[in-house]
């Protein structure tokens, strides 16, 4: 297992912005076992079978639909488990995670006291964990690490996404995520549709303690019509645009980062990149499930692009439409003008025709 070891954060940068309450439905959550474009809207090619999250094991478009994260013990990911929500409290439960307890043992999540809620639509619940717990015998003080979960369920609550990472540790710290599909999906033959929503994630970073939220809309096109083939060829087109990163106080230091992208590219930085989907064949099974990659590109003062972030997104359609897709992003890069500095977003979304 990779050691990690603890730093302080930075301070806070800028002024503090709004958020709004989020009334949180009762869902039950599937316990895992472990603004200027940039680019061209097209890009690389997927092949041959889905490569999904675990999570279940048989599944098929009549039947609900879990996944998790994978767990990697070089970078912390995948050892979140037992997600379980009171919705009387308006609490979490997450297990596996060391240090997040509260004195009653209980590794109790609440909602946050500075920022309840992300996106533009406050479609997103925060919560964080304790911030100390207590030693029976000796009555000692037991600092805990700092933990943040964002949680969302649809409206029609077919599907819902819990995300929780830490900006305690200098790499990657631990965490997880889980989504689930809670019910069935029908895939049309010949169709296109366009589905948007909230996009929000947890950014932590390798090289440094630190947590920041990151907040944008995302827009998810298919084409049911195209690619041909024998086998499902569904063709995905998505954007991810006006991100804009906050800190776990609720500062927006968007500006401060887009300063160290221009001069790192030496050339003025209004806004982050847009996030585009590649388009290929293979993107979504029978079951309702999809899967693909995804980057930003940046401009230099050249007017030469380059990849700036990359990752893969994955996530399940539900209803009769289907209605709704909710999934994930991580996307990893280098933080603009460092060589040994990564960041890694964990995005989640739930988005709906």
């Amino acid at each position: 297992m990779k050691q990690f070891f603890l730093i302080s954060a930075l301070g806070l940068l800028s002024a503090c912005s709004s958020t709004n309450p989020f009334t949180v439905l009762d869902p039950t959550i599937v316990p895992p076992e472990e603004e200027t474009d940039t680019g061209e809207d097209t890009g690389g090619v997927i092949t041959g079978s889905l490569t999904l999250p675990p999570g279940s094991e048989s599944p098929s478009a009549t039947t609900n639909i879990f996944r998790y994260e994978a767990r990697d013990t070089e970078t912390g990911a995948g050892y979140a488990s037992e997600f379980e929500y009171d919705s009387v409290n308006d609490t979490f439960t997450i297990d596996n995670l060391p240090f997040d307890s509260s004195d009653s043992g209980v590794n109790r999540y609440s909602r946050d006291d500075q920022v309840a809620s992300l996106g533009n639509n406050s479609s997103f619940a925060v919560y964080e964990s304790d911030d100390t717990t207590t030693d029976p015998v000796s009555g000692a003080t037991i600092n805990q690490l700092d933990y943040r979960a964002i949680y969302q369920i649809s409206p029609t609550t077919d599907t819902q996404i819990v995300i929780v990472r830490s900006g305690s540790f200098t790499g990657y710290g631990f965490g997880g995520w889980t989504y689930q599909r809670n019910g069935t999906v029908t895939l049309p033959t010949s169709l296109q549709a366009s589905f948007s929503g909230d996009y929000v994630a947890l950014r932590d970073y390798n090289g440094f303690a630190r947590l920041d939220y990151v907040v944008g809309e995302i827009r998810i096109d298919i084409d049911w019509d195209d690619f041909n083939g024998n086998t499902t060829q569904d063709a995905i087109k998505g954007t991810v645009r006006n991100r804009r990163i906050f800190d776990t106080a609720g500062n927006d230091i968007t500006t401060a980062y887009l300063s160290d992208l221009a001069a790192a590219t030496n050339t003025a930085q209004t806004s982050l990149p847009t996030i585009f989907f590649d388009i290929g064949p293979n993107a979504i099974d029978a079951n309702g499930e999809m899967t693909g990659v995804f980057r930003s590109n940046v401009r230099d003062s050249d007017g030469a692009f380059s990849t700036l972030e990359e990752g893969t997104y994955t996530g399940i359609f539900a209803g009769d439409g289907p209605n709704e897709i909710v999934g994930t992003m991580i996307g990893t890069h280098t933080y603009p003008g460092t060589t040994n500095l990564t960041v890694r977003e964990t995005g989640g979304f739930i988005v709906t025709r």
